[in-house]
This record gives structure tokens, C-alpha cells and sequence, in this order.
């Protein structure tokens, strides 16, 4: 399947943008209070979602490994008792992501 962009890697890499750049920008109190800093990896976040769009060889396994940081973290800070709904937001779209960046199983020929 040699389509130009795949569906999966543009809306992971959207969901990976909205996660560590987006949600965190522009709605910071979802995760911590208004005088708090809240950043989670914004650069690795673009190189991520750039590879996946260009349909790199290692952006998938990068996004994979990101996706599974951002929900440890998410579920850390739930375990931890944080009531921000951010954290659950973060969550739902990193394993959505880990969904849409499975490694697919090849067809045997």
C-alpha cells in the first residue's frame, strides 16, 4: 500500500502534537494550577510527528516509545490522585496512539 500519506501516521502525529504541545499550552490548568509549568517534551513532539508524516522508518517505534511514556506519566500522575482532567485526556490519546502505530501484521504470500 503505497498511498502518499498514511491515516495513521497523520493522526498520530496529531494526537502526539496535541498532547505534548497543544493541551499543554493552551490549556495548562487541565493539568496543573494556574502558577504551575507545565511542559512535556515539545521538540521530541515535532520530530515525532514530522518523521511520522514522512513516513520515516524510525518514527513509528519513536511514537510508539512516546506514546508509552506519556501514559505512564498520565497514569502515574492519576495513581498519584491528581484530579486534573488532562492527565485522563492524555491517557485516552496515548493509547489511542499505541492503537493506530501497532505494528500490522504482513500477509504471507
Amino acid at each position: 500500500m503505497s498511498t502518499l500519506f498514511r491515516a495513521e501516521n497523520l493522526l498520530s502525529a496529531l494526537l502526539l502534537l496535541a498532547i505534548t504541545n497543544y493541551f499543554p499550552f493552551f490549556h495548562k490548568t487541565w493539568f496543573v494550577e494556574e502558577t504551575g509549568n507545565m511542559q512535556i517534551a515539545p521538540i521530541l513532539g515535532w520530530i515525532v510527528a514530522i518523521g511520522l508524516v514522512l513516513q520515516k522508518q524510525w518514527a513509528r517505534k519513536a511514537g510508539l516509545v512516546m506514546s508509552c511514556f506519556l501514559m505512564l506519566v498520565a497514569l502515574l500522575e492519576w495513581f498519584n490522585g491528581s484530579t486534573k482532567p488532562g492527565f485522563i485526556i492524555m491517557l485516552l490519546c496515548g493509547g489511542f496512539s499505541l492503537y493506530l502505530l501497532r505494528p500490522t501484521p504482513r500477509p504471507i504470500a
